[in-house]
């Protein structure tokens, strides 16, 4: 949706929907396969959520959504959730908070969700 809706039945159905035609991105964690997908819907936010770990180095993975976002007129912000029960694999957790400082946006570790502690609305 180009604007923020109710999270009614209508617009929950949309976007099971719209989350159904994405890309299968292979099983690995490809932050940067992911992003690059995403930006292709323009925007002015970009959310990224997963549990899996690097399979590059840090600074390879930030110079790739550097690259990514070079060009466009307007930069997302960036926000990323990362859930596990635990700190995320190889450092994750670190380099999500210095692309959201980055690009305006926030991480949020999901560590309560993940262990199942969290109550559903």
């Amino acid at each position: 949706f180009p604007d923020l809706v109710p999270a009614l039945p209508e617009a929950k159905r949309r976007a099971e929907v719209f989350l159904a035609r994405l890309p299968d991105m292979g099983g690995a964690t490809r932050f940067v396969a992911g992003i690059h997908e995403a930006l292709k819907n323009g925007g002015d936010m970009l959310f990224l959520t997963t549990d899996g770990g690097l399979n590059e180095p840090e600074w390879k993975v930030i110079r790739q959504v550097q690259d990514e976002m070079a060009n466009l007129p307007v930069k997302p912000r960036l926000y990323t959730f990362g859930m596990t029960a635990g700190p995320m694999e190889d450092g994750t957790d670190q380099l999500f908070e210095k692309l959201c400082l980055m690009y305006g946006g926030r991480y949020q570790p999901m560590r309560e969700w993940q262990a199942g502690k969290a109550q559903a609305p």
